[in-house]
Order: structure tokens, then C-alpha cells, then sequence
């Protein structure tokens, strides 16, 4: 420090010996005012924590806002088209924009089944994190409208097929059944599912980092876009963790998702969090090289019992009675030692432990050595590195999605809707906010506006997403629904 500088502040320091010398009474009001605000923070260490959360700054693509408000289109803005998938309670359809002569997609949701189900939090909560997060490597959300049977999202033409679809080209139709009647075909390129894996990874990882959990990682949802990449779609099972009184993310208990790839906590529901996305990709990974899931049953109950024991193997190279070799496990030691750290039971000995993917540890391990995320995240990569590009022909939107044989809807009468049902339909496609519990610099700028609307959603209204932890049982349900009914409201 320069000496005039030190000068001065030892000045202002005596000046302020002296006055407190001079006037006790005030020395003393401003220690009780401290040790005051001392206790009160060691008090509210949990609510301070979550309002001075440090701004979150992806470390690849930046600091990342809010998504712009998405439109609200008219029904007869499209033209609906061919199915290109379809899910538990909605149906993923090719559509054409009329008026911008563009193919798009469609999620198509029958507001029966919204109401049937009482489906209208998850709903809401996926139309809220499709214009909260902004990141390359998951769907984006152009608009949504409402018919009198549906409420309709649309999403850009993703024209690569998914994963599901790669595996299966990668697979020799020629290989029969053999080792305990698996069909072992063979799987995917490793450099392949690895450049596939650093995409997912660094998705998960924006996400982790906010606190959100996906709980939807499987082949079917990671679809390739029109430059090459993977992005994933369907953010139905998205949910928040919010933080507990200690200011700790705490956990959820909701049993959902594919058997295959649910995490064996998920199972016991004595609670999880981020570290369930992580025990998926190993699950993921393995599939994918290999062309089954390490566990695979005829029922729901066998898969869940086959992951509470844990137990699963790397398949050798084999020759067959029919002259033909078996590939096995398509991945070298790195891979292997990749997928065994995220398919450890011990959430503790798992890659990521509680943070999952939010700390980067999955994409420290020895399996990504070499890869340039920047470079990945920001779409360099060489042409060759880039393991298939879709054609964007115009008529060739259709080709890489597996043929679906749709038995045409048989009409029936919707039993109609009451009018709060109505209402809070009409409050989904309306609605302009974020999530409660999104952390402040992903909000809406419209939320404080909206606040005066009658039908909009407060950021700090009780909103109870996740159910309690319920009693210690057995193997729960295989309901693969959204989420369990026992929940509380």
C-alpha cells in the first residue's frame, strides 16, 4: 500500500477510535447490532443460502439467461402430419407450419388424460423448464396452442432419429439368440457412443448445476439434430430439488421413469437426487455398446429385483454354434471402469456422489481424456469427427424415426371438462413464468409483471412438486407414470 494511502487510513482509523471513545453508548449498540446478526444468520443459514445464491455461469457456453417467451399459436397454423413416437400420455407428431411452410413437431397431450390423471403440475413444469433452460445440448420449445381435445407443444425437427435408432443400425440382424437367451447383435462404435456420451454429459451437467434432475436418460430420448449432435427431449420427469433447512439440497422420493434404467435408491424411494441421472448413463453406456441393458427382465418386478442385487457382467467375444462371432461388450478398459463407477449402489463410491454431473467429475474420468468440451458444447467439431449428419432434404424428415403402426382413433365422446379444468388449462398455455425454486438469474423478466396477473404462477407460492417419504416397504410399483398417486398435494 502507498504511504499516503496507509496515511489516511490510519487517520480515518483514529478518527473512528476516537469517536467511539467518545460516545460508548454507540460502540456498544453497534456490537449488540453484530452478534444480532450473528445469531440470526447461524439461524436462517438455510433461507440465506438460498437467497444468495451465487449466479450460475455455465463453464463452456457462459452466462445464459432466460429463453424468450414462446408463442402462443393457433390450431390452424399446422398441419398435422405422421406420428414419429409416442409416449405414456402424449404422442410426438411430424407437423408443417402453414404459414412458414417449415416442418416442426408436435407433443400432442389429450387434455382427457391431463384431467384423468391429474396431470396439470407436470404439465406446467415441463412448459416452464422448455423457456428456463438454454443450453445446445437440450430441446427447445418454439410455442404451444390448444385444441378442444389437446394441448399441443411445438418443438424444432429434430431429423436424426434417436439413439434407439443408431443401435439398431449398428446391430447385425444376422446374430441369434445365445448366453442365456440374450440377443447379442453387437452395439455401437465406441468412439461413437463416446462422442454421443460427452453431449449428454455436459447437458446434465447444465442441468445438475441448477439443481434440476432429469430422470429421463435412455436411447428413445436422446435424439440427433440436423448438425450431428444429441439433445435431449422430453423434460416431462424434469423436477427441482430445493434446499432443506440446513441449506442443502435435499431429495425426492417419486418412483418413475423406464425399469431398465432406474437407480436402485429410486427403487428402495428412501430418497435420491442428481446421482440417479448418473447411474442411468452408466446404464446408457453399457447399452449402447453392448445392444441390451445390463439389466433386462420379462416384467417390471424382475428388472428392479435384477438391480437391487447389482449384479451384471461384460459379455467376451464369443463364437457361436452357428459359425458367427459375438462381439460382447464393444468398449475398451476405460469404458468399462466408466460404466462400473456410475453403476456402483454405494451413492457414496458412485462417480459425481451427490452432485451427480454438477461438480464435472463425469467428465473428468479417464474415458473422456483428450475431448475439447468447449469445442464439443460450442458445434466445431470436424465434419469426419461427427459420426452421422442427417440429410435435410426436403421429404426426408420421416427416415431415420422407426415406423409406428397407429390404429386409427376410435371416436369418442370427451366427458366435458369442468370449468376450473378449463381455467388451469388455459393458465399452462398462458403461462410466462419459471419454476419455483429456479434460481433468481434464470427467472422470467416478465414474472414481476405477471405477479398482477390473475392467472399467473408466483415464484414463492408454497408448490409442493414431490411427494413425502413414505414408509418402508419392498419393491414398489412398476408404474412407470409420471409420478405416484400416493403423493401429497
Amino acid at each position: 500500500m502507498p504511504r499516503a494511502e496507509a496515511k489516511s487510513t490510519d487517520s480515518v482509523t483514529s478518527l473512528d477510535a476516537d469517536s467511539k471513545a467518545d460516545d460508548p453508548s454507540k460502540a456498544d449498540s453497534k456490537a449488540d447490532e453484530a452478534s444480532k446478526s450473528t445469531r440470526v444468520s447461524r439461524q436462517d443459514r438455510g433461507s440465506l443460502a438460498e437467497r444468495k445464491e451465487k449466479e450460475y455461469i455455465d463453464p463452456d457456453i457462459g452466462k445464459r439467461g432466460a429463453i424468450a417467451d414462446q408463442l402462443v399459436y393457433r390450431s390452424t397454423d399446422f398441419e398435422i402430419l405422421e406420428t414419429l413416437g409416442t409416449g405414456t400420455f402424449s404422442r410426438v407428431k411430424l407437423v408443417r407450419n402453414v404459414m412458414e411452410d417449415r416442418m416442426r413437431v408436435a407433443k400432442i397431450i389429450r387434455k382427457s388424460d391431463i384431467v384423468g390423471h391429474d396431470l396439470f403440475r407436470y404439465v406446467s413444469m415441463e412448459v416452464k423448464l422448455l423457456r428456463t433452460l438454454d443450453h445446445p445440448f437440450i430441446v427447445k420449445s418454439l410455442g404451444k396452442y390448444q385444441d378442444e381435445e389437446s394441448l399441443v407443444l411445438i418443438f424444432e425437427l429434430l431429423r436424426g432419429g434417436d439413439l434407439h435408432r443408431r443401435l439398431s443400425i449398428a446391430q447385425d440382424p444376422d446374430r441369434t439368440l445365445h448366453e442365456r437367451d440374450r440377443v447379442d447383435a453387437g452395439g455401437m462404435d465406441e468412439k461413437h457412443v463416446k462422442f454421443y456420451c460427452t453431449q449428454i454429459v455436459t447437458a446434465l451437467q447444465h442441468m445438475h448445476a441448477q439443481r434440476i434432475i432429469y430422470r429421463g436418460v435412455k436411447p428413445e430420448n436422446c435424439v440427433i439434430d440436423d448438425d450431428g449432435y444429441v439433445v435431449l427431449v422430453d423434460l416431462g420427469l424434469c423436477t427441482f430439488l430445493p434446499f432443506d433447512e440446513k441449506g442443502k439440497v435435499s431429495k425426492t422420493y417419486t418412483l418413475c421413469g423406464t425399469p431398465e434404467y432406474t437407480s436402485p435408491e429410486v427403487i428402495l424411494r428412501n430418497g435420491y437426487g442428481r446421482e440417479a441421472d448418473v447411474w442411468s448413463v452408466g446404464v446408457l453406456v453399457y447399452e449402447l455398446l453392448t445392444g441390451y441393458p445390463p439389466f433386462y427382465g420379462s416384467h417390471a418386478f424382475e428388472v428392479y429385483r435384477k438391480i437391487q442385487e447389482g449384479k451384471y457382467e461384460f459379455p467376451k467375444k464369443v463364437k457361436g454354434d452357428d459359425g458367427l462371432v459375438y462381439p460382447g461388450f464393444g468398449g475398451g478398459l476405460r469404458a468399462k471402469n466408466f460404466v462400473a463407477s456410475c453403476l456402483q449402489k454405494n451413492v457414496k463410491k458412485r462417480r459425481g456422489r451427490e452432485d451427480g454431473a454438477a461438480n464435472g467429475k463425469l467428465r473428468k474420468d479417464w474415458w473422456f481424456y483428450g475431448t475439447d468440451w468447449k469445442k464439443i458444447t460450442r458445434r466445431l467439431c470436424e465434419f469426419r469427427d461427427v459420426p452421422f449428419v442427417p440429410s435435410l432434404d426436403r421429404g426426408s424428415e420421416r427416415v431415420n424415426f422407426d415406423e409406428f403402426v397407429i390404429e386409427e382413433d376410435v371416436a369418442r365422446k370427451l366427458r366435458p371438462l369442468e370449468p376450473e379444468d378449463v381455467e388451469e388449462l388455459d393458465l399452462i398455455v398462458r403461462d410466462r413464468s419459471t419454476p419455483p425454486g429456479t434460481p433468481f438469474h434464470l427467472r422470467s423478466k416478465r414474472d414481476s409483471d405477471d405477479e398482477e396477473d390473475e392467472g399467473s404462477v408466483h415464484l414463492d407460492s408454497p408448490l409442493m412438486l414431490e411427494a413425502e417419504a413414505p414408509p418402508e416397504s419392498g419393491l414398489a410399483s412398476h408404474s412407470i407414470k409420471p409420478d405416484s398417486e400416493d403423493e401429497d398435494e
